[in-house]
């Protein structure tokens, strides 16, 4: 983002996020014919399987439509074949009888192919959010998932060519060490 109103630096002093009056946001859109910017997600939630990018709050909407689904989180799992594969977490009201293959059938019927959850994890406990709603998915990681998940921070694998107005810029070096941002040919 570039602005006269956007910040030039935290009050920390940190600058790790800025670079030549651009502030790198993490959030990751597409402009569609009509010129309109859609915001997806965030950059470092994004899961990428064998090349294709998902965002997990398309598949956590789809499963929050399900009656026995109260909340959702969908992280990446790491997979060998596809670099990352689709996991969720769904929390389900106290003494229901969840069935994995039920909520992997609804997104079949749902969603592509590519984000199916292939690991559905239930539990009866809320998942963790701020004050402002947003799920801790450092928190859901850290509980469910103790062996880790990946979590891709570098934008530019992100800009395939699919939404060529967003390929301008990218990440990592420009002309200024240390640039979160960089113009690509």
């Amino acid at each position: 983002m570039r602005s006269s109103a956007a910040i030039q630096r935290y009050h920390t002093g940190s600058s790790e996020d800025f670079c030549e009056g651009w502030l790198a946001t993490g959030d990751v859109g597409y402009i569609n014919e009509e010129g309109l910017l859609f915001i997806c997600g965030r950059v470092k939630d994004m899961i990428i399987r064998g090349g294709e990018n998902i965002y997990p709050s398309e598949i956590e909407a789809c499963l929050t439509t399900l009656p026995l689904c109260l909340d959702a989180a969908v992280v990446g799992r790491p997979d060998p074949k596809w670099g990352e594969e689709v996991a969720a977490v769904v929390q389900v009201p106290p003494g229901t009888e969840a069935n994995s293959q039920l909520v992997i059938e609804h997104c079949q019927q749902q969603l592509a192919a590519f984000k199916v959850p292939v690991q559905v994890i239930f539990t009866e406990k809320p998942l963790p959010r701020n004050a402002l709603r947003k799920l801790l998915k450092n928190k859901i990681i850290a509980e469910y998932y103790p062996q880790g998940v990946h979590t891709m921070t570098d934008c530019s694998l992100y800009f395939t060519g699919r939404y060529p107005r967003l390929r301008q810029y990218g990440s990592h070096s420009s002309t200024t060490p240390g640039c979160p941002l960089r113009r690509l040919q």
